[in-house]
Parts: C-alpha cells; structure tokens; sequence
C-alpha cells in the first residue's frame, strides 16, 4: 500500500499524487456503500496495480485517512494556506470582505497568504498603504503585485506553498488569473476564464482538481470560496479567529470575551486601529443577522 494525496475528482475517477508521481484509481464499492466521499486533499491509502503483460489494471484507493480540516462548498480537504488576492483598486479595496475571509480560514487551521494586486494603478495612498502595513504588523504573509510578479516574490511565494495544498481566492477581477499566469506560463489562462480552465464552465465536465504551481506546490481554485459566510460560526469564535487575536485573546479575564464592552480585556489593551474594531464589530451584527 501507498499513501497519496488525491488532487483531481470526477465522477468516481481520482487521480492521485504519490511520491512526485500521478496515478488514476478508483475507490473500493464500500466507500459507495457506507456514503463515504472521497474529495481533493484527502490523504488516501492506494493499492497500486502495476501493468502486467501489457495490460493496465486500476489503482484502488483502499483507505481514506483522518482529515484535518473540511470544505464543504467547494468539497476540499487537508488546506493548509489560502491564497487571499485582492485589489487595491478596480475593484477598490474590500477591507471587510478580506477580514471575513481571514476569520474564516483562521477558524479552519488555513494559514492566510494576501495578495494586494494592481498597486501599479494607486500608488502613493497613504490610506491604502497603512491598512497594507496593519496586516504586515499583524504578522501576515503579504505580497504586493502589478502586472507582474518579481522572480523575489515567486519565490517567496513557492516557500510558503511549498510541499502544501492551497487554495486560492478573491472577488471577480482582482487579478487570480493574472497572478497564476504569472507563476505559471504553461496555464495560459485569459482574464475572467480560471474557473473555466478547471472544469467550472458552464459546458464543461464539473470537476475538481488540484493543479502544480510549482514544484511540490498544488494550488487549488474554485469560485466557492467567494460565497463562505460567518454563519458557519459562532460568536466566540469569531472573537478567536478574527484578525490575529488568537494571539491575545487567552489572556482575556473570562473565556467568552467578546472584545466589546467585558472588563479586563486584552484585545481592547492592544490598540487595534478604529477600522479593524469596526470591521470586528460589523463581522458579529452580522452574525446576528444570520441568526434572526
């Protein structure tokens, strides 16, 4: 038996990745039977088939492994970064959208990768640069980008996702396809048109699939990820996982502090800029929405 990661699924077809190496499989009847699915990032258990006098016999995925973290739309599993791009401009700058991204995939053990794109088209905004430098002090993974990448950040960029599974996401025109062109000249893929390249077209095969960025680097990108809301959590941990309060927020007096009016607070001693507490603040009323 091997252990493999799977990185492409449809219709029951899976390939996976073993040791540097792509084999197609197919799962044994008794995931079928106990409605057990398998999806991209589990980490499987294979019985590999090698040919026999000339004839291709199946690889069997025998086992799925205990995941680390779950997706359900879109079904991924094992994330360990999410790649967030977002433009500085054009579309402007969605702080908040951003906050809520982060919060979520902090809740999920997804360490959060930003991508400030298009900073070619405002530059010198001292307002723009000092929300930037928030994250950064905030002890965030950031990268600001034009039309293009430098050879610097691609490779900062393949350390971080080195031997790891990410996703990628952002609103409609920030730049993904641009940026993944830009770090792989072999996509070749039009602005607008990622998600179709990956199977999300409207006439194409609806699939999932992992793709190699670089080297023992696989990214994932699926217009799902726009449509994660707060709902999904509750209020505490919201106040966990928002921004970096992990950090601070054990060290509050009670455990369910929410950060606003409790004494004793650790959040509310760290200073955190009007605009972030506000951004905090929106995130649990819209909480309370969901919940009406």
């Amino acid at each position: 038996m091997a252990i493999g990661k799977v990185i492409y699924s449809s219709g029951g077809n899976y390939k996976v990745l073993i040791k540097g190496r792509v084999y197609f499989a197919k799962p044994l009847g008794i995931f079928r039977n106990e409605k057990i699915k398998i999806i991209v990032g589990d980490n499987v258990e294979v019985q590999i088939n090698e040919n026999k006098h000339g004839l291709e016999e199946i690889n069997v995925i025998t086992k799925l492994l205990k995941r680390k973290n779950e997706f359900i739309r879109p079904n991924i599993s094992n994330v360990d970064n999410a790649i967030l791009v977002t433009s500085i401009t054009n579309p402007k700058l969605n702080d908040f959208y951003l906050d809520k991204l982060i919060t979520i995939f902090n809740s999920k053990n997804v360490e959060p990768i930003l991508i400030f794109s298009k900073s070619d088209l405002l530059k010198n905004d001292e307002k723009i640069e000092k929300i930037i430098n928030e994250y950064r002090n905030s002890g965030f993974k950031i990268l600001t980008t034009d039309n293009k990448i430098t050879f610097f950040q691609k490779k900062l960029l393949h350390k971080w996702t080195k031997d790891k599974l990410s996703v990628i996401t952002g609103q409609t025109g920030v730049g993904k396809s641009t940026l993944l062109n830009n770090l792989n000249d072999k996509l070749h893929l039009k602005t607008g048109e990622i998600s179709q390249a990956l199977g999300r077209g409207k006439h194409t095969t609806r699939h999932s699939e992992a793709f190699e960025i670089f080297k023992n680097s696989y990214i994932v990108d699926t217009p799902g990820f726009s449509s994660l809301n707060i709902n999904q959590l509750s209020k505490n941990e919201i106040s966990w996982n928002f921004m970096d309060f992990e950090k601070y927020a054990g060290k509050c007096k009670f455990s369910n502090c929410l950060h606003i009016y409790e004494a004793k607070c650790e959040i509310k001693k760290m200073n955190y800029s009007k605009r972030t507490m506000k951004n905090y603040e929106k995130l649990l009323e819209e909480k309370d929405n969901y919940n009406v």
